[in-house]
């Protein structure tokens, strides 16, 4: 995940789902340094603001091939419907007035998911 625009303009972050802290939003600040946001305690709020959902012309291929024999049909159903490159803009506000743009991809839509939409429209 890389952060866009606002407060870690051009910092790398990622999305976590650390052992006894639940998910946690990790950004690099400098060469070792990190600062850790744990979600939703710590993020007032987070919008998705555009999403992507798309197959490559490989997995169009695969999945073609199979569906030619019949127990490629049966494979080829659920991985039309579950295989799919995922991309996402969302905004962050946290709680010590920190604000920024992050683009992520799907290992981090499926932690973020269950929190788009916390926090007012007005306050991002």
């Amino acid at each position: 995940m890389k952060i866009i625009e606002g407060d870690y303009s051009g910092k790398k972050a990622r999305v976590i789902n650390a052992a006894f802290q639940g998910p946690v939003f990790q950004i690099w600040t400098g060469m070792i340094e990190t600062k850790k946001y744990r979600i939703p305690q710590d993020i007032e709020t987070v919008k998705l603001l555009n999403k992507d959902e798309k197959r490559t012309v490989v997995q169009l291929v695969i999945l073609i091939i199979l569906a030619v024999t019949i127990i490629g049909l049966v494979l080829a159903i659920p991985l039309f419907v579950i295989w799919k490159r995922i991309d996402f803009t969302f905004g962050v506000k946290t709680k010590d007035g920190k604000k920024f743009i992050a683009q992520g991809d799907a290992s981090e839509w499926r932690i973020l998911k269950k929190y788009v939409g916390l926090g007012s429209l007005d306050s991002f």
